[in-house]
Protein backbone atom coordinates (compact mmCIF):
# COMPACT_ATOMS: atom_id res chain seq x y z
CA UNK A 1 0.00 0.00 0.00
CA UNK A 2 0.97 3.74 -1.14
CA UNK A 3 1.70 6.20 1.76
CA UNK A 4 -0.92 9.01 1.69
CA UNK A 5 0.47 12.09 0.95
CA UNK A 6 -1.04 15.34 2.11
CA UNK A 7 -3.25 16.74 -0.36
CA UNK A 8 -2.25 20.20 -2.29
CA UNK A 9 -5.01 23.07 -1.52
CA UNK A 10 -3.30 25.87 -3.96
CA UNK A 11 -6.62 27.42 -3.40
CA UNK A 12 -6.56 27.44 -0.06
CA UNK A 13 -2.66 28.43 0.12
CA UNK A 14 -3.25 31.45 -2.23
CA UNK A 15 -6.42 32.68 -0.17
CA UNK A 16 -3.79 32.40 3.57
CA UNK A 17 -1.62 34.47 1.57
CA UNK A 18 -3.55 37.27 0.26
CA UNK A 19 -5.54 37.72 3.52
CA UNK A 20 -2.59 38.60 5.09
CA UNK A 21 -1.25 40.17 2.05
CA UNK A 22 -4.58 42.44 2.48
CA UNK A 23 -4.13 43.47 6.48
CA UNK A 24 -0.85 44.24 5.76
CA UNK A 25 -1.92 46.75 2.95
CA UNK A 26 -4.74 48.32 5.39
CA UNK A 27 -7.71 46.25 4.22
CA UNK A 28 -10.06 44.65 6.97
CA UNK A 29 -10.70 41.72 5.98
CA UNK A 30 -14.06 39.20 7.17
CA UNK A 31 -12.77 35.71 7.80
CA UNK A 32 -16.34 34.45 7.42
CA UNK A 33 -18.89 35.05 4.86
CA UNK A 34 -20.90 32.11 4.21
CA UNK A 35 -21.62 29.15 5.83
CA UNK A 36 -20.91 25.43 3.95
CA UNK A 37 -21.13 23.86 0.96
CA UNK A 38 -25.21 24.12 0.64
CA UNK A 39 -24.78 27.68 -0.13
CA UNK A 40 -22.64 27.36 -3.06
CA UNK A 41 -21.64 30.45 -4.91
CA UNK A 42 -20.52 32.79 -2.47
CA UNK A 43 -16.63 34.58 -3.00
CA UNK A 44 -14.08 33.58 -0.49
CA UNK A 45 -13.45 37.13 1.18
CA UNK A 46 -15.08 40.47 2.19
CA UNK A 47 -13.18 43.20 2.77
CA UNK A 48 -12.95 47.21 3.04
CA UNK A 49 -10.59 49.86 3.27
CA UNK A 50 -11.95 53.43 4.19
CA UNK A 51 -12.99 55.47 2.92
CA UNK A 52 -14.48 53.85 0.41
CA UNK A 53 -13.46 50.49 -0.96
CA UNK A 54 -15.57 47.42 -0.41
CA UNK A 55 -14.83 44.51 -1.90
CA UNK A 56 -16.02 40.96 -2.23
CA UNK A 57 -13.13 38.97 -3.35
CA UNK A 58 -13.03 35.70 -5.08
CA UNK A 59 -9.59 33.22 -4.86
CA UNK A 60 -8.33 31.61 -7.81
CA UNK A 61 -5.19 29.83 -9.34
CA UNK A 62 -3.60 31.07 -12.22
CA UNK A 63 -6.16 28.39 -14.47
CA UNK A 64 -8.77 28.29 -11.92
CA UNK A 65 -12.14 29.28 -13.39
CA UNK A 66 -15.74 30.22 -11.55
CA UNK A 67 -18.12 27.95 -11.22
CA UNK A 68 -21.69 27.58 -12.36
CA UNK A 69 -23.07 28.68 -8.96
CA UNK A 70 -20.24 31.67 -8.75
CA UNK A 71 -20.91 32.86 -12.38
CA UNK A 72 -24.73 33.07 -11.39
CA UNK A 73 -24.28 34.86 -8.73
CA UNK A 74 -22.01 37.44 -9.58
CA UNK A 75 -24.26 37.82 -12.53
CA UNK A 76 -26.96 38.87 -10.27
CA UNK A 77 -25.04 40.72 -7.97
CA UNK A 78 -23.84 42.88 -11.02
CA UNK A 79 -26.89 43.59 -12.37
CA UNK A 80 -27.82 44.81 -8.64
CA UNK A 81 -25.02 47.36 -8.50
CA UNK A 82 -22.39 44.87 -6.52
CA UNK A 83 -18.90 43.56 -7.75
CA UNK A 84 -16.75 40.79 -7.26
CA UNK A 85 -13.14 41.33 -7.50
CA UNK A 86 -10.96 37.70 -8.62
CA UNK A 87 -7.21 37.74 -7.57
CA UNK A 88 -5.03 34.85 -8.03
CA UNK A 89 -1.78 36.30 -7.26
CA UNK A 90 -0.86 37.84 -3.61
CA UNK A 91 1.88 39.85 -4.34
CA UNK A 92 -0.55 41.92 -6.86
CA UNK A 93 -3.28 43.73 -5.18
CA UNK A 94 -3.86 46.53 -8.17
CA UNK A 95 -7.00 44.86 -9.38
CA UNK A 96 -8.83 45.47 -6.58
CA UNK A 97 -8.32 49.52 -6.93
CA UNK A 98 -9.99 49.17 -10.31
CA UNK A 99 -13.41 47.72 -11.40
CA UNK A 100 -14.63 45.16 -10.62
CA UNK A 101 -12.72 42.13 -12.88
CA UNK A 102 -14.84 38.71 -12.59
CA UNK A 103 -15.98 38.92 -16.08
CA UNK A 104 -12.50 38.47 -17.02
CA UNK A 105 -12.64 35.17 -16.01
CA UNK A 106 -15.10 33.64 -18.15
CA UNK A 107 -15.24 32.15 -21.45
CA UNK A 108 -16.33 33.67 -24.48
CA UNK A 109 -19.44 31.39 -24.55
CA UNK A 110 -20.28 31.95 -20.54
CA UNK A 111 -19.76 36.01 -21.51
CA UNK A 112 -22.38 35.57 -24.30
CA UNK A 113 -24.60 34.09 -21.49
CA UNK A 114 -24.05 36.59 -19.18
CA UNK A 115 -24.91 39.28 -21.62
CA UNK A 116 -27.84 37.61 -22.80
CA UNK A 117 -29.14 36.63 -19.32
CA UNK A 118 -28.86 40.28 -18.42
CA UNK A 119 -30.77 41.92 -21.24
CA UNK A 120 -33.52 39.37 -21.11
CA UNK A 121 -33.60 39.55 -16.92
CA UNK A 122 -32.44 43.18 -16.41
CA UNK A 123 -33.07 45.44 -19.77
CA UNK A 124 -31.31 48.55 -19.16
CA UNK A 125 -32.03 48.88 -15.89
CA UNK A 126 -30.72 47.46 -12.30
CA UNK A 127 -31.73 43.90 -11.80
CA UNK A 128 -33.08 42.75 -8.68
CA UNK A 129 -33.48 39.07 -9.45
CA UNK A 130 -32.79 35.94 -7.44
CA UNK A 131 -29.38 34.60 -8.31
CA UNK A 132 -30.63 30.94 -9.50
CA UNK A 133 -32.44 32.99 -12.35
CA UNK A 134 -28.61 33.43 -14.12
CA UNK A 135 -28.16 29.75 -13.85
Amino acid sequence: MKPLRPRAHPERDIQERLRMALRRAGWTVVDKTHGNSYQPGWPDLFCFKPPDKVRWVEVKTPKGGLTPSQRARFACWTGAGLGVWVLDRVDDLRPLYGEANWLEWLTAPQLLHFKERHRVLCGNGPCHTDWRDWL
